[in-house]
């Protein structure tokens, strides 16, 4: 089951969208503030997280950082209810996958966090099949024992250390 950390101070917004993902199968934890957010997340490494950009102790993005900082490949969804491009561009510089304004349309929600779920997946999948090559193409996977070779062999260890 995916998990998703739900950091918000609005109690209505947060137990809506606790009460929405819930019901999509989700794993849901909250949290009212950044810091309580930032502790949260170290804690128990949610799939995805939904941050607002305005919470009442640290600015939503410095919370967006300092995840980012314990989890670069960390899932993180902003959401504001003020549509602000500055705070727009400075979200997706710092790694936001996606900047959603409020009020939230639910349809629009679990398709944005579908596509995230998928990108990752493609993520990993990349991942996996470069280290696949990556490993295919070891001097280890080298096979030859004529003269010719043991010659090869010889000029790649000499080389190798250049």
């Amino acid at each position: 089951m995916k998990s998703i950390l739900i950091i918000e101070d609005d109690a209505l917004v947060r137990k809506t969208l606790t009460s929405q993902l819930a019901k999509r199968g989700f794993e849901v934890a909250t949290a009212e503030t950044g810091e309580d957010g930032v502790r949260s997340f170290a804690e128990s490494s949610p799939d995805l997280v939904l941050l607002d950009v305005r919470l009442p102790d640290i600015d939503g993005l410095e919370v967006l950082r300092r995840i980012r900082e314990k989890n670069r490949r960390a899932i993180i969804l902003v959401m504001t209810a003020f549509d602000d491009m500055k705070t727009t561009v400075e979200a997706v510089k710092l790694g936001a996958f996606e900047y959603l304004v409020k009020p939230l349309n639910a349809a629009e929600l679990e398709l944005v966090i579908d596509k995230a779920f998928q990108a990752r997946a493609l993520e990993e999948k990349f991942s996996f099949l470069v280290e696949e090559k990556r490993r295919e193409y070891t001097i280890d996977n080298i096979i030859g024992r004529s003269p010719g070779m043991r010659t090869v062999f010889k000029m790649i260890g000499s080389v190798a250390r250049s």
